[in-house]
C-alpha cells in the first residue's frame, strides 16, 4: 500500500536552483504586464504528453520512478515505471472518476481522486491542483501568492498549503514550459523533471 501511496504523487511531475523569496517587490511592472498573456497561452494547452522522472522524500522514505503523463482536457493517464523496484503502476482519471492500478494488478476506483487516494493510503494529495501546477499556472479561484522572474515566468507559488518552485524552463513549440519543479509542504518534498513535452492547444 505504501507503493500505491507514493504512486499517487505523480498526479502532482532533480536538483535545486536558487529559490526566489516571496516578496511583493520581486515583481516588476514589466513582469506583471507580461503575466496575463503568458497565462492565457498556458491555459490554452489542454492536451499534452510528457515523460520524465518523479522523486519523493519524506522524513522516513525516499523514492523515485520514471513517468509518462498523457492529458486530454480533464482526462489523464499517468504511468510510473520502476517505483520501489516494482513494475509499472497506472493512474487514470477524469472529472468524475479515477482508477489506481498497482503493479500486482489490483485496481481501486472512486468518483473523487483525492478521496480515493486518502481512503487507500491515508495521504492527502492535491490532485485537482497538479494539472495546473505542471504548466506553471495557479489553480483558478483559489488564493495564491506568486513570484515571477524577470521575464514574466512563474518562479514561486504558494497555494493549497504547498510551496512550488519552478526551477527551470525549456522552450517547447515557442512556449517556455517547466522542466524542473520542486514542491514542498510540511510532510512531503516532491521533485519533477519533465522532458519531451508534446503540446496540443485547445481545439474547441
Amino acid at each position: 500500500m505504501r507503493a500505491l501511496a507514493l504512486a499517487s504523487m505523480a498526479l502532482l511531475g532533480l536538483s535545486g536552483c536558487t529559490q526566489v523569496s516571496l516578496k511583493s517587490d520581486a515583481r516588476s511592472d514589466l513582469t506583471v504586464r507580461d503575466w496575463p498573456e503568458r497565462q492565457a497561452q498556458l491555459n490554452a494547452i489542454k492536451h499534452w504528453d510528457v515523460s520524465g522522472r518523479i522523486a519523493m522524500q519524506t522524513t522516513d522514505d525516499a523514492w523515485s520512478a520514471s513517468m509518462n503523463w498523457k492529458q486530454i482536457d480533464q482526462d489523464y493517464d499517468i504511468r510510473l515505471y520502476g517505483p520501489l523496484g516494482g513494475k509499472a503502476l497506472s493512474i487514470k482519471g477524469g472529472e468524475n472518476y479515477v482508477f489506481l492500478t498497482t503493479d500486482k494488478g489490483e485496481t481501486f476506483t472512486e468518483a473523487n481522486a483525492a478521496s480515493l487516494i486518502y481512503r487507500q493510503t491515508g495521504w492527502h494529495v492535491p490532485v485537482d491542483g497538479l494539472r495546473y501546477w505542471a504548466r506553471a499556472l495557479t489553480v483558478p479561484e483559489l488564493p495564491a501568492k506568486q513570484v515571477f522572474d524577470s521575464v514574466g515566468r512563474l518562479a514561486e507559488l504558494r497555494q493549497s498549503d504547498w510551496t512550488i518552485y519552478f526551477q527551470d524552463y525549456r522552450m517547447i513549440d515557442s512556449l517556455e514550459m517547466p522542466r524542473k519543479i520542486r514542491m514542498e509542504n510540511k510532510h512531503f518534498t516532491v521533485k519533477l523533471i519533465l522532458r519531451d513535452w508534446q503540446l496540443s492547444p485547445d481545439k474547441t
